[in-house]
């Protein structure tokens, strides 16, 4: 029935974001192996913390923290999975989150990227061309080579 359907498709998406944001991660490391990428990275990773706040709201997730340690520059990257288009918020969340990270606060390059399943509205476009966002979607994991 529709209801069944809908059910799964629901799940479904729960299920394949963790996965989006595996796939999201070997595709910067394939990037980074070529050069194409700002910087050259050492670690990539999830990254995660508590800032000062009320209890169960005072805590933050960054999908993807690229970095090298000894140029001090880090990439900061969100992966959607969503049937609509990035908006321009999701890089201005990011970009907030980031201020929370405690790592080379003050003398680090930050870079940031998004992945999006189903690209991105004008806006997005024109705020990363602003800041300087990487943006990718699921055509440019056909661009990659191994």
């Amino acid at each position: 029935s529709d209801l069944v359907l809908s059910k799964i498709e629901a799940e479904l998406d729960h299920f394949t974001g963790p996965a989006f944001e595996e796939i999201t991660r070997q595709f910067l490391i394939a990037l980074n192996n070529q050069g194409k990428l700002p910087f050259p990275f050492e670690k990539i990773g999830k990254q995660w913390g508590k800032f000062r706040g009320e209890p169960g709201k005072n805590t933050y997730e960054i999908d993807l923290a690229a970095l090298n340690e000894s140029t001090k520059e880090i990439l900061f990257c969100e992966c959607k999975w969503q049937k609509q288009p990035v908006e321009k918020e999701v890089m201005e969340e990011l970009m907030e989150k980031a201020k929370l990270v405690d790592w080379y606060r003050e003398e680090r390059k930050e870079y940031f990227a998004v992945m999006a399943r189903e690209g991105f509205t004008k806006e997005a476009k024109r705020l990363a061309k602003e800041k300087g966002v990487l943006l990718f979607s699921l055509k440019d994991l056909d661009s990659v080579e191994e």
